[in-house]
């Protein structure tokens, strides 16, 4: 098995550019998954990679176990099919190279827009000498783990939180509370829609839940993590007020 594992999470309207990013993925020496739910019980995916389907009534959090199931490597990679890059293998390739060159970052992810979680909001400080910036939050959209990170969130109860939300604020909280980086690749760009297909307060119910899971240090970390975005957001609308 591959020390480095892709996985694309795709749904109904999203096979086709889960099957184009497979493609675009074939270059690289990496196993690539795509892990994916239909509401059609006739429908089946098919494509020259491994394919794991899952209950299309489940979400993000239920797709995610599924790559954590499956991951036996050392670094993996999650890219949900609705985004676009004008380079996927570039990007993932990039990837794999900060882990292999930097054991410090346990957390790697592109620039990703409309993630909620933009640079601007996210940024603790730039890191020149890798040309990376460290962050506050990735998000779970396009993102790698190093298996430290994987064998913790695999402690986690995923099944309770269908809408997948806080799953990034754990990984996060505990990469830091163990003196370890998150980063962001600026230059690496990566387009999300705007919009999601669910209701955000259910989701937001489910994160405080599953973040209950917390230890002492990982809380302490997530408070003082997003009490620096919510600083960011509290100057940022006062701002805006005043002009």
């Amino acid at each position: 098995m591959l020390k480095n594992q892709v996985f694309i999470i795709s749904w109904a309207g999203q096979h086709e550019n889960a099957c184009f990013i497979a493609k675009e993925l074939k270059s690289l020496a990496i196993d690539i998954y795509i892990i994916y739910s239909d509401p059609d019980p006739n429908f089946e995916l098919t494509a020259n990679v491994n394919i794991i389907r899952r209950d299309d009534k489940l979400y993000a959090g239920d797709k995610i176990q599924a790559c954590i199931d499956a991951f036996s490597g050392e670094h993996l990679f999650i890219i949900c099919a609705d985004c676009t890059c004008d380079d996927w293998a570039a990007a993932i390739k990039n990837g794999v190279i900060t882990f292999e060159n930097n054991n410090e970052i346990w957390i790697w992810a592109p620039n990703i827009n409309y993630s909620g979680y933009d640079l601007e909001r996210t940024e603790i400080m730039s890191l020149p000498s890798i040309d990376m910036i460290a962050v506050a939050h990735t998000d779970t959209i396009v993102f790698g783990w190093k298996s430290p990170v994987v064998e913790r969130i695999k402690k986690s109860r995923l099944k309770e939180n269908i809408y997948g939300w806080g799953i990034g604020w754990m990984a996060v909280a505990f990469t830091y509370s163990h003196r370890k980086w998150v980063v962001v690749e600026p230059r690496i760009k990566v387009s999300h829609p705007k919009s999601r297909g669910y209701e955000s307060h259910a989701a937001s119910l489910q994160r405080d839940r599953f973040l209950m899971q917390l230890d002492l240090n990982e809380k302490l970390m997530c408070n003082l993590l997003s009490s620096k975005m919510m600083l960011h957001d509290f100057y940022k609308n006062r701002k805006n007020h005043k002009s």
